[in-house]
């Protein structure tokens, strides 16, 4: 049930993303044409955020104790529940963008949507 709530948290982000490319007056591209022009980079991102959400579901206490290495004490333990794992497929795709844009190695090797 978890990985099913995440892969619908997945479609809606592209599905999101798509319709803000649709909508847009400066873009040619319709909806349904974002997503045939990018479905590779689409992939690659749902095989990342996937083996991101295996690494969070495997060990729900992993962004503790990344912080606990730097001296942080936070509790920032992800419950396992189907609201979360939908947030989580939402959300990792803002955070690839992010890593995109910050970290030099990420830049180079994933590109960027085209249209």
């Amino acid at each position: 049930m978890l990985w099913l709530s995440f892969i619908i948290g997945q479609v809606l982000n592209i599905l999101r993303r798509a319709n803000l490319v649709g909508t847009s007056r400066s873009n040619p591209l319709d909806t349904w044409g974002f997503i045939a022009r990018n479905w590779v980079l689409l992939l690659i991102r749902g095989v990342l955020g996937a083996a991101l959400w295996a690494l969070l579901s495997h060990n729900p206490s992993v962004l503790t104790d990344i912080l606990g290495h730097f001296g942080w004490e936070v509790n920032l333990t992800i419950p396992l529940v189907p609201m979360c794992a939908v947030a989580f497929g939402i959300t990792v795709d803002i955070f690839l963008d992010w890593g995109l844009e910050k970290v030099p190695f990420f830049k180079s090797e994933l590109p960027q949507f085209r249209g």
